[in-house]
């Protein structure tokens, strides 16, 4: 069974094919295009011989890239047997993978504006791909659903209950692939499940977020209604006071357009470098460059990622592991450094060699023997998890 899978995000379209055979299985086709939306939008792909190619795109939309994705797999001579979408948002009316159907695709049309950086572009992914090959099962995944159990005091806003429980208002939480991907790792790794009864799992990159997690199930995340919530991300302002939206409005004349160009594309690490970059690398290369605003940056991330696994820790009673992925998390030692630096009163000793030079593995430990608190990098692959969840809701419908 071949199983095509795109992962959608604002400006980029990652994609895989993997087939199942004997239980076995095999990446044959991955790639992504980036970035979607701009004139010199680039695909970039690895085909089943290990050969990398670069090609620009004729026309640089997420529609246009499946097209072309489509293309390179009907030229590769793999028949898609399944295909698997990554959706931001599901609301209230998806908690798990679901099958395709027109009905799912006219309910998946309404949560647009719930996420209208993300949900937008995964849909003309799917129906892209449902045109070329009608025949084909799709399946879409979401991001809120691993949040689905938290408790009330975790995803109740303090609203009136007609927007809250009637209204669908409420925290959702996003980034659940991932975070499942990474816990299935980790009780692999640890040869138990759940590998820790109290831990932290932190999803950092150009979008960020946390997640406390008790014995296998989110309790509590850092985004919430969308995903701008908070953490500090490269674009993204993360928690900011309503009021000072209000402000905005009423005596600057921001609209809800402008606010939402402000807070999803002019904010975050780009604002606080003054304009210089949301990426990382270029604020880390630039702070040592001797640039006070790049380091603003640099230590206001870390110190967002830092209180919230202090914060966590409270709600937890307890802290037993922490665990990074994402671009961020698994890539750069000297972020990770940042964030754990200050936490030693909860038990955490970072390993600086391991740190610094890690293993090239899927997942590696980054705490001392003596840590209280274990550390744990993973490296994501979001694309793998829902090609494994695809694979299972084909064989089990029901």
């Amino acid at each position: 069974m071949s199983i095509l899978v795109l992962n959608a995000g604002s400006s980029s379209l990652k994609f895989a094919v993997y087939s199942f055979q004997a239980g076995r299985e095999n990446l044959t086709l991955m790639g992504i295009a980036e970035p979607v939306g701009m004139a010199e939008a680039t695909l970039t792909y690895t085909n089943k011989h290990g050969e990398k190619q670069h090609e620009a795109l004729a026309a640089p939309t997420h529609a246009a890239a499946a097209q072309r994705l489509l293309d390179l797999v009907e030229h590769e001579g793999v028949t898609i047997r399944a295909s698997a979408h990554r959706v931001v948002h599901g609301g209230r009316s998806f908690i798990k993978p679901v099958m395709v159907n027109d009905e799912v695709i006219l309910v998946l049309q309404g949560l647009n504006e719930l996420a209208p950086l993300h949900n937008p572009p995964a849909l003309a992914c799917l129906q892209a791909v449902r045109k070329r090959l009608p025949s084909v099962s799709a399946v879409v995944h979401f991001d809120t659903g691993f949040h689905a159990g938290m408790p009330p005091v975790a995803y109740r806003y303090a609203l009136p209950e007609s927007l809250c429980l009637q209204g669908a208002v409420r925290r959702y939480g996003f980034h659940g692939i991932s975070y499942q991907w990474a816990l299935n790792v980790l009780n692999e790794e640890v040869g138990k499940s759940p590998a820790y009864n109290r831990i932290v799992l932190c999803h950092l990159g150009a979008g960020s977020s946390m997640c406390a997690v008790v014995n296998g199930s989110s309790v509590d995340t850092t985004m919430g209604f969308t995903p701008q919530a908070g953490l500090v991300m490269a674009t993204r302002s993360g928690d900011v006071d309503p009021g000072l939206l209000l402000h905005l409005i009423n005596s600057q004349g921001y609209s809800a357009s402008s606010l939402e160009q402000l807070l999803s594309r002019q904010s975050g690490m780009l604002a606080l470098s003054d304009g210089l970059s949301g990426d990382v690398r270029v604020l880390d290369s630039s702070a040592a460059a001797g640039s006070n605003a790049a380091q603003l940056a640099l230590d206001l991330f870390a110190y967002s990622v830092r209180k919230t696994i202090g914060g966590y820790a409270a709600a937890m009673g307890g802290l037993d592991a922490v665990l990074f992925t994402g671009g961020i998390g698994q890539n750069s030692s000297a972020m990770r450094a940042r964030i754990v630096k200050g936490l030693e009163f909860l038990g955490i000793a970072l390993d600086d060699s391991t740190n610094t030079n890690p293993p090239h593995a899927k997942i590696f430990k980054i705490s001392t023997g003596v840590s209280a608190v274990h550390l744990w990098v993973v490296a994501a692959n979001e694309e793998l998890q829902m090609a494994r969840d695809t694979q299972d809701l084909i064989k089990n419908p029901g």
